[in-house]
């Protein structure tokens, strides 16, 4: 794992939690309605807004530490142009996540809550690999059927900054 700098952190103000929230429930909402899921039970719902929100918290890291703001993307559109797929979690020490729909071309980043002070919470970026880096056999997870990469085999976060693959196609 790489040392978080301070330039790094993104901090969750009141106000910046408030709009996650509701980017959030935007989100919920979308995913809900494209599964024709209504009602779902409650303990469902929060299942479901736990990983929403911390890939909206995520996104948000990412995107303003590459771009310097944070703009949702629409469902099914790459979270930071042009090739950028955030991950978040509220775990300091979590894995970045990749599903076998998850592409080769793109890089995926992963963001986790460093701490909180005074109620505020505050995340980084931990770093990122490419797609095809992440799908290493030593890496799957047949209990959950995904591949989990554990921090200190991602790169720095300062190498995200880089543009696309050469010779790859989303």
């Amino acid at each position: 794992m790489y040392p978080i700098d301070a330039d790094m952190a993104y901090i969750v103000t009141r106000q910046r939690k408030e709009y996650l929230e509701q980017v959030t429930r935007e989100r919920l909402c979308e995913v809900l309605t494209r599964q024709h899921r209504d009602p779902v039970s409650a303990g469902e719902y929060c299942s479901r807004w736990h990983v929403e929100e911390s890939g909206i918290y995520g996104e948000a890291t990412i995107s303003t530490y590459v771009t310097g703001r944070y703009d949702p993307p629409a469902r099914g559109k790459t979270d930071i142009e042009p090739c950028i797929e955030a991950r978040g979690s509220f775990h300091s020490d979590a894995h970045l996540r990749i599903t076998k729909r998850d592409s080769l071309a793109k890089k995926y980043a992963l963001a986790v809550q460093i701490e909180m002070r005074n109620g505020v919470a505050v995340w980084a970026p931990a770093g990122w690999l490419w797609g095809y880096e992440c799908k290493e056999k030593r890496w799957w997870r047949a209990d959950y059927n995904e591949w989990w990469v554990p921090q200190n085999a991602l790169r720095s976060p300062r190498l995200l900054l880089g543009g696309p693959m050469p010779g790859l196609v989303a």
